[in-house]
């Protein structure tokens, strides 16, 4: 997580907004969360599934 306000109830509604649009795409990459967007990037085992 790259926040600005690093404040514990503004990181759990960060991964709220991130689990409830992303669950599915979560699994085998990197993922760079900040208050306004996402970021994915795949990793080497993720090409392997």
């Amino acid at each position: 997580m790259r926040l600005s306000d690093e404040r514990s109830s503004v990181k759990i509604d960060v991964l709220k907004k991130l689990l409830s649009g992303y669950a599915d795409r979560i699994a085998g990459r990197f993922i760079v969360v900040t208050e306004t967007g996402v970021r994915f990037a795949r990793t080497h085992s993720a090409d392997r599934m």
